[in-house]
């Protein structure tokens, strides 16, 4: 058996060498110049670094030993969706279940133009108006217009 020889390197590193390499990680991974983006600590007791792009906040990072330093916050918000558009799916999804009484949100959905997840606030709107009603739960839940609105 052959034992191969093992080298150990310590590096050491100062809090400027961390922002300094972090810097450039996030230039690169956004491909803006390196010195418009700003590393900077923040929180409590200095445990974040915040990230920093022409005053835009990029995110925040814990620097507590063990944790992953992640970077930019990647996430995006998704815009909101107005009231008009809500209540325009509403009506579409009341249509939907007028039309094809006791089918499931996921067939309503394709008649209604919309994912089932985009459904289940407006849905929520017509239950609670009475409009719809609906029998079982979960993955066998079934959609009927409600008597009143029948006639």
């Amino acid at each position: 058996m052959k034992v191969q020889s093992v080298t150990t390197t310590t590096i050491t590193l100062t809090l400027d060498d961390v922002k300094d390499l972090l810097r450039e990680h996030h230039a690169e991974r956004l491909g803006v110049p390196v010195d418009r983006v700003q590393v900077s600590l923040s929180g409590t007791d200095s445990d974040c670094l915040t990230f920093s792009l022409l005053g835009e906040s990029l995110g925040q990072s814990p620097t507590t030993p063990g944790s992953a330093i992640a970077g930019s916050a990647t996430k995006r918000r998704r815009k909101r969706r107005t009231a008009a558009d809500i209540a325009d799916l509403t009506e579409r999804l009341y249509r939907a279940v007028c039309a094809k009484p006791g089918e499931s949100m996921g067939v309503l959905a394709l008649d209604a133009g919309a994912t089932p997840r985009q459904l289940e606030y407006p849905m929520d709107i017509l239950k609670a108006s009475g409009r719809v009603s609906f029998t079982g739960s979960m993955c066998n839940t079934r959609y009927f217009p409600a008597k009143e609105a029948m006639q």
